[in-house]
Protein backbone atom coordinates (compact mmCIF):
# COMPACT_ATOMS: atom_id res chain seq x y z
CA UNK A 1 0.00 0.00 0.00
CA UNK A 2 1.56 3.47 -1.11
CA UNK A 3 1.93 5.45 2.28
CA UNK A 4 3.02 8.46 0.90
CA UNK A 5 1.35 11.12 2.60
CA UNK A 6 0.70 13.71 -0.68
CA UNK A 7 -1.32 10.97 -2.20
CA UNK A 8 -3.27 8.76 -0.16
CA UNK A 9 -5.60 6.34 -1.91
CA UNK A 10 -8.72 8.15 0.17
CA UNK A 11 -8.59 11.38 -1.79
CA UNK A 12 -8.37 9.04 -4.56
CA UNK A 13 -11.78 7.54 -3.40
CA UNK A 14 -13.56 11.03 -2.80
CA UNK A 15 -12.59 11.99 -6.26
CA UNK A 16 -13.91 8.66 -7.33
CA UNK A 17 -17.14 8.98 -5.23
CA UNK A 18 -17.52 12.50 -6.12
CA UNK A 19 -16.77 12.86 -10.09
CA UNK A 20 -17.55 9.29 -10.87
CA UNK A 21 -14.02 9.06 -12.76
CA UNK A 22 -12.79 5.26 -12.59
CA UNK A 23 -10.77 4.37 -10.17
CA UNK A 24 -8.04 1.72 -10.98
CA UNK A 25 -6.44 0.42 -7.50
CA UNK A 26 -3.13 -1.73 -7.95
CA UNK A 27 -1.83 -4.20 -5.44
CA UNK A 28 1.23 -5.63 -4.41
CA UNK A 29 4.91 -4.43 -5.00
CA UNK A 30 8.02 -4.02 -3.12
CA UNK A 31 8.57 -0.51 -1.28
CA UNK A 32 12.18 0.19 -0.37
CA UNK A 33 13.32 3.54 0.77
CA UNK A 34 11.63 7.04 0.65
CA UNK A 35 7.89 6.00 0.54
CA UNK A 36 7.05 8.83 -2.09
CA UNK A 37 9.63 7.82 -4.64
CA UNK A 38 9.84 5.18 -7.09
CA UNK A 39 11.38 1.96 -5.65
CA UNK A 40 8.75 2.26 -3.09
CA UNK A 41 5.02 1.39 -3.40
CA UNK A 42 4.49 5.15 -5.01
CA UNK A 43 6.17 3.91 -8.16
CA UNK A 44 5.12 0.47 -8.58
CA UNK A 45 7.70 -1.17 -8.29
CA UNK A 46 7.61 -4.75 -8.81
CA UNK A 47 4.28 -4.50 -10.65
CA UNK A 48 5.22 -1.75 -13.37
CA UNK A 49 3.92 -4.34 -15.94
CA UNK A 50 0.36 -5.25 -14.58
CA UNK A 51 0.20 -1.15 -14.05
CA UNK A 52 1.02 -0.17 -17.62
CA UNK A 53 -1.40 -2.91 -18.49
CA UNK A 54 -3.79 -1.02 -16.63
CA UNK A 55 -3.26 1.98 -17.72
CA UNK A 56 -3.27 0.99 -21.51
CA UNK A 57 -6.72 -1.04 -21.02
CA UNK A 58 -8.10 2.29 -19.31
CA UNK A 59 -7.30 4.33 -22.33
CA UNK A 60 -8.47 1.90 -24.99
CA UNK A 61 -11.55 2.07 -22.98
CA UNK A 62 -11.68 5.65 -22.81
CA UNK A 63 -11.05 5.76 -26.92
CA UNK A 64 -13.63 2.92 -27.47
CA UNK A 65 -16.05 5.22 -25.64
CA UNK A 66 -15.21 8.17 -28.05
CA UNK A 67 -16.01 6.77 -31.05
Amino acid sequence: MDTCFVTPLAASQVSHDKYGTELIVMEGGISVGDVCEAYAHHGYNGIEKETAEAIKSWVRRGELANQ
